[in-house]
C-alpha cells in the first residue's frame, strides 16, 4: 500500500492529457487521491473505459481511489452561429431569443425558457465573465441589450445572469443519463453543478434513490443563490466543492475568497468534506513551476482546513500533468507542518450526541499525549458509513486518521476526507477480534511498529450503524 505524506486530498480531473495508464499509474504515485470525470466532455464508452482502468491500476497499487462524476447541470449557454462566431461591439446592440431573428445581431440561449425570465436593466455575463452585456428593453418577447464588454463571441459559451432566478430544474436530460452510466460504473460522487439550493440536491438523492445507488453527492457553489442558502445545503448534501469559476461570475470576484473562507469553515463545523477548486495551479498547464500567488492560494487552503484542493485543465489538458500534482503535494505537505496556522485545531463541539462527544476527546486524549514522550502515531477509527471518521476529522489533529470499514464503497469514498487512510476490512465476530486484526494489518502495511500508540473510536455492536460509543488507547 502507499504511504501518504500528506493529508489534504488532491483531486485531478482526467482528460486528453491524463487518460494514458503510465499517467494514471504516475499520478497515483504522486498523490492523487480522487479522479474527476467532467461529463461535458466524452461520450460514456470513454468514461466507463477510463473509470475501469483508474480502478485497476489503483488496485495494482494495492491502494484506492475515489472517482467523482461532475455532471453538467442546468448550465446556461449560448446557441450555434452559421459563422462560427460573432463579433460583439461595444454600445451595439444585440437580439436575445429563442431562435435567429432575421436582419438582427440574434444569440441564442439554451435552454430557450431564460430568455423570458429576462428584465429590462439585467446584466448578462458570457464566458467567464469576458463579454457583458445590459438588457436596455423587452420586446415582442425578446431582449434587446446593449453589449458593454464586447469581443469576438465563439458558439456555446457559458452565460451567467447575477442577482436572476431562473428556476431550472437541477437534473437535465443529459444528467439523468449520466447518472445512469455512474450508477453502472459504480462512482463514489455525483458532483450537481450550478445549485440553487437545498432542493436540488434533494431532487439528485431521490433519483439516485429511484437507481438503487449508494452514490455520495457533492454540492457545487458556483451561484448566488447557492452561498445564501449555504446552511440548507450542507444539511443536506454529503461534501461541497467551492466552484470558483463561476463563482467569481456570479457574485463580485472580490468576495469570493472571503466566502470561500466561511464556506469552508460552515462546512468543516457540520463535518462535511470541502474541496476547494478551480485554476489553483492554472499556469503550469503550459510551464514547470506555478506563479508565487498559486503556491499561497494552495497553502492557504491548508491553513483555512480544506479537506482537499482540485486541478481541472492542469491535469486535463495541461503539458505537466505529473509535475503539477507533484509540485501541489509539495506545497500541501510542507504547510502542514505549521498546524498551529491550521483551522480546526482549536473548535469544540456544538451538540453532545455520543458520536461527536467521542471524537472530540479522542482529538483532546492526542493533544495530551502529545506533550509526552511516547506521543500518538494515529487514530484508528471502525465505521460503517463513515461519518465518525469525517467527526474527527474536522479537528485536523497532526496524525493520521486510520478507517477501518467493511464496505468497499466507503473505503472509496474516504478517499475525500481530510487526513485519512482508509483500508477494506472484513471484522471478526468481537470488538476485541477486529482489533487484533487491525493492529496486525497495520504492521503488515508499515504504519506501525510494536509498542506504537494509538487512539481507536469504535462500537461494541459492529456492523450496525450510529453506535460508535467506545475510546480505546491502543499499544501495539
Amino acid at each position: 500500500m502507499l504511504h501518504p505524506n500528506k493529508k489534504t486530498k488532491i483531486i485531478a480531473t482526467i482528460g486528453p492529457s491524463s487518460e494514458n495508464p503510465n499517467v494514471i499509474r504516475d499520478l497515483i504515485i504522486s498523490g492523487v487521491n480522487v479522479f474527476r470525470f467532467n461529463l461535458k466532455h466524452n461520450d460514456h464508452t470513454w468514461h466507463t473505459k477510463t473509470m475501469h482502468l483508474v480502478r485497476e491500476i489503483a488496485k495494482e497499487l494495492a491502494t484506492s481511489v475515489s472517482i467523482i462524476a461532475d455532471l453538467q447541470g442546468p448550465e446556461v449557454r449560448t446557441g450555434k452561429y452559421a459563422t462560427g462566431e460573432i463579433i460583439l461591439k461595444p454600445n451595439e446592440k444585440i437580439v436575445f431569443a429563442t431562435e435567429q431573428i432575421k436582419d438582427t445581431k440574434t444569440i441564442t440561449l439554451n435552454p430557450t425558457s431564460v430568455v423570458s425570465k429576462l428584465k429590462k436593466d439585467q446584466e448578462i455575463l458570457i464566458d467567464d465573465g469576458k463579454f457583458t452585456l445590459k438588457v436596455i428593453k423587452i420586446e415582442n418577447s425578446v431582449a434587446i441589450a446593449k453589449v458593454i464588454e464586447g469581443g469576438t463571441l465563439g458558439s456555446s459559451k457559458s452565460v451567467s445572469f447575477p442577482n436572476l432566478e431562473l428556476n431550472i430544474p437541477p437534473l437535465m436530460t443529459k444528467d439523468k443519463e449520466d447518472i445512469k452510466m455512474s450508477v453502472k460504473n459504480k462512482v463514489d460522487y455525483v458532483a450537481l453543478s450550478f445549485i440553487s439550493n437545498a432542493q436540488d440536491i434533494l431532487e439528485l438523492k431521490k433519483y439516485l434513490k429511484q437507481l438503487k445507488s449508494d452514490i455520495l453527492v457533492i454540492a457545487k457553489v458556483e451561484k448566488w443563490e447557492a452561498v445564501n442558502n449555504i446552511d440548507s445545503i450542507i444539511k443536506e448534501t454529503d461534501a461541497v466543492m467551492i466552484a470558483r469559476g463561476d463563482l467569481a461570475v456570479e457574485i463580485p470576484m472580490e468576495r469570493v475568497p472571503s466566502v470561500q473562507k466561511m464556506l469552508v469553515e460552515k462546512c468543516r463545523l457540520n463535518n462535511t468534506p470541502v474541496i476547494i477548486a478551480t485554476q489553483m495551479l492554472k499556469s503550469m498547464e503550459k510551464n514547470v513551476i506555478p506563479t508565487r500567488a498559486e503556491i499561497t492560494d494552495v497553502a492557504n487552503a491548508v491553513f483555512e482546513g480544506s479537506d482537499a484542493v482540485m486541478l481541472s485543465e492542469e491535469s486535463a489538458m495541461g503539458d505537466h500533468p505529473v509535475k503539477t500534482v507533484q509540485t501541489m503535494a509539495k506545497i500541501l505537505r510542507f504547510n502542514e507542518l505549521s498546524y498551529q496556522y491550521i483551522k480546526g485545531s482549536h473548535i469544540e463541539p456544538e451538540n453532545v450526541a455520543i458520536g461527536e462527544a467521542l471524537t472530540f476527546a479522542a482529538h483532546t486524549l492526542f493533544d495530551f499525549y502529545q506533550n509526552t514522550k511516547s506521543g500518538i502515531k494515529g487514530f484508528i477509527v471502525l465505521t460503517e458509513t463513515g461519518k465518525t471518521v469525517h467527526g474527527l476529522a474536522k479537528y485536523r489533529s497532526a496524525t493520521p486518521i486510520f478507517a477501518f470499514t467493511q464496505s468497499e464503497t466507503v473505503r472509496n469514498q474516504l478517499n475525500l476526507s481530510w487526513g485519512t487512510i482508509p483500508f477494506y476490512l472484513k471484522f471478526a465476530t468481537s470488538t476485541t477480534g477486529t482489533i487484533t486484526q487491525i493492529k496486525q494489518t497495520l504492521i503488515k502495511e508499515r504504519f506501525a511498529k510494536k509498542g506504537d500508540k494509538f487512539i481507536a473510536v469504535s462500537g461494541e455492536i459492529l456492523g450496525h450503524t450510529g453506535h460508535t460509543d467506545t475510546l480505546r488507547l491502543l499499544t501495539i
